[in-house]
Formats: structure tokens, sequence, C-alpha cells
């Protein structure tokens, strides 16, 4: 008898393990190994952010790269987290990419520095609403997410892959405070012309139109003070390209997993003419 509860509490453990790897994660989630640790590669910055920087925002202070020195012989932020804090070098999109599934887009040339531009194909995405008004909506949201593709809340039973990036959609108001907010997740190629249906009504497939994006790279996460600064820099190279975007819609995309390496967030606008 004694063994069979040993064997129980050694499965609960395990299940326990398994939530949490897939946990939306705040900050203060401990970081799993140093980021010094993930072979940073050959790339340089032009290539990890995915365009070139402008000279100005390379000369600001608040947007050095202390990738070399931010993390201690502890594997500790300087800010006491176990993440950087400050910015450093993001994981390239196409690194990304050519190990695993992503959406559908093309790489359009740039008008100036400061930001890419794709063109992201019309394609199927699993959506969710966010309760801004509860402090884990966004994990629940994530949940849900995770299992419609997982096949327990789709009609199908269908086991997808769980694809980067995970984006958060803001409806923003005329003083550009935040009304609603979606989470979003891609559904892989195999299932976009006949997508499982959602089991529950808090989840659903809603197919999104062509949208030409403006983008930059960042190196933290969502909660990263600096994160919230790219739309403000990215804001002010559109306006110096005389490009308009969409005042009432912002997206972030983070295409890594939370708390385990390198990371890869994007600051994403939408042009005007595409809405």
């Amino acid at each position: 008898m004694s063994r069979l509860f040993v064997v129980l509490g050694l499965l609960a453990v395990s299940l326990f393990n398994l939530g949490e790897a897939h946990r939306y994660k705040s900050p203060k989630y401990r970081q799993h190994f140093n980021i010094k640790q993930e072979a940073e590669g050959s790339f340089t910055r032009e290539e990890a952010d995915g365009y070139k920087e402008c000279e100005e925002y390379l000369a600001d202070p608040d947007n050095e790269d202390l990738y070399e020195n931010a993390a201690n012989e502890t594997g500790t932020a300087p800010n006491g987290q176990h993440h950087l804090l400050r910015r450093h070098k993001p994981k390239p999109a196409a690194q990304i990419c050519n190990n695993k599934e992503c959406p559908v887009f093309d790489e359009l040339e740039s008008a100036g520095c400061g930001y890419e531009t794709r063109l992201l194909a019309r394609a199927n995405w699993t959506t969710t609403m966010v309760d801004l008004d509860r402090p884990e909506g966004f994990r629940e949201a994530y949940i849900r997410l995770y299992r419609y593709s997982s096949g327990d809340n789709n009609d199908r039973g269908e086991k997808m892959s769980f694809l980067s990036p995970v984006v958060e959609r803001y409806w923003l108001d005329q003083n550009g405070e935040v009304v609603n907010a979606r989470l979003l997740v891609y559904i892989p190629q195999q299932f976009q012309s006949n997508p499982p249906a959602s089991t529950i009504k808090e989840v659903w497939v809603h197919e999104y139109p062509d949208y030409k994006l403006y983008i930059r790279a960042f190196g933290g996460y969502r909660e990263d003070p600096e994160y919230f600064n790219q739309f403000a820099l990215l804001k002010s190279a559109l306006e110096r390209d005389n490009i308009t975007p969409f005042p009432y819609m912002r997206l972030t995309a983070g295409w890594t997993h939370h708390g385990f390496g390198r990371q890869r967030m994007e600051a994403i606008l939408v042009d005007d003419a595409y809405m």
C-alpha cells in the first residue's frame, strides 16, 4: 500500500511540473539557465533584430546592449530577478523559423531604419479574450488556447503543435488606453484549411486577413519597462518615413519559451491601409 502512495505521489509531481512547463509565466519566473549559456552564434545585431537600427537609437544609453554583463556569476540579473532586465540581442526570427513552423509572412523592404516590415498572410488563428480585470487573466487565456491545441477543447480531439509566436492584440481608445485584449496562436498549416472547432465559447477560430506589419524586436520580456518603450521608438521611426500606423491597435508577439534562454519579443503596429 505504501508503494502505491509513493507512485501516486510521483505521478502528481510529474503532472504538476508538466503544467508548469506550459504556464504563461511572469517576469519573476526563475530563468532556468544563464542567458550566456545559450550560444549567440555569429549573427550581428542587424541580423538579430531583422532590420538596421537607427544611429540615434544606438547612441541612447537606455538602449545599450548589456548582454555581456547583465547577469552575474549566480545567473541573476542586477534587478534581482532571474532574467535580464536590460536588452540583449534577441533570437533571430529566421533561426526560430528554421527549427519549427511559423506563420506565413513575406519580408518587405523597409523605407528606413529602426523597424522591419512584413506582410502577414491571411490565416486561421485560435483566439480568446483576456479578462484584464483578473490578475491571472493572461495565464488563463493561455491555458484555454493550449487546451484547444492539445485536443482537450476541440471537437475532433486533434493534438496540434502549439506554435510561436503567442500574440497579444490590444484594442485602444482615442486616448491610447487599452479597451480589450485578445490572445492569439497560429494554427499549424496541416489544419489551416479545416481547423477543428472549439468546444468552449471562450475560444474560437478566427481567420485574420493579410496585414502589413511594422516591427521592432526586443531581447527581454513583455513585462520589462524597456519593452513598452519599443512602441514609442517604432512610432518615431515610422513618422520619419511618413508612415501612418493604425492608431487603435497594438500587438506584441512572443516567439520563445518564457524563462528559457535567449528571448525574442516583438512590438508591432499595423499599417493603417490594412484596417
